[in-house]
């Protein structure tokens, strides 16, 4: 039986502090280069760094998409493998840090507020914060 079940979406506040922070990052490697303006081809380059990043980074929001389910025997189910939440689980007012254990190692990740619908948010806090997770091993 599934206790939560949720479709995950990348989510708008993540992605814009990312574009924010990224954008920050190439305007201070173009206006403030701590050589002089004839290195033009240098600042080309780490412009060039700063956006394979920023582009790697938005793939790497764009993977963390897909459906999460959690279901009555503590096993959680996300990408076609299974999990085990960890006992630290941070809840906070507008995201959620979950510590999954599986058989290939640890995953952690931040579910965002605005990643699911307000219905599967509120399940989910109200089920980690009454039920909590399951000490046993993977």
């Amino acid at each position: 039986m599934v206790r939560w079940r949720a479709d995950l979406q990348a989510s708008v506040l993540a992605q814009r502090w990312s574009h924010g922070l990224f954008l920050t990052a190439a305007l201070l490697v173009t206006l403030l280069p701590p050589w002089q303006l004839s290195y033009g081809l240098l600042n080309l380059l780490l412009l060039a760094a700063v956006m394979y990043e920023w582009r790697r980074h938005h793939h790497v929001l764009q993977r963390r998409c897909g459906a999460l389910v959690w279901k009555e025997n503590d096993d959680w189910r996300w990408q076609q493998r299974h999990w085990r939440l960890c006992p630290a689980t941070c809840c906070l007012n507008a995201a959620i840090l979950l510590r999954l254990r599986g058989e290939a190692g640890q995953q952690q990740f931040w579910l965002m507020r605005d990643s699911m619908s307000e219905a599967e948010w509120r399940a989910l806090r109200y089920q980690i914060l009454t039920a909590g997770p399951a000490d046993s091993p993977v």
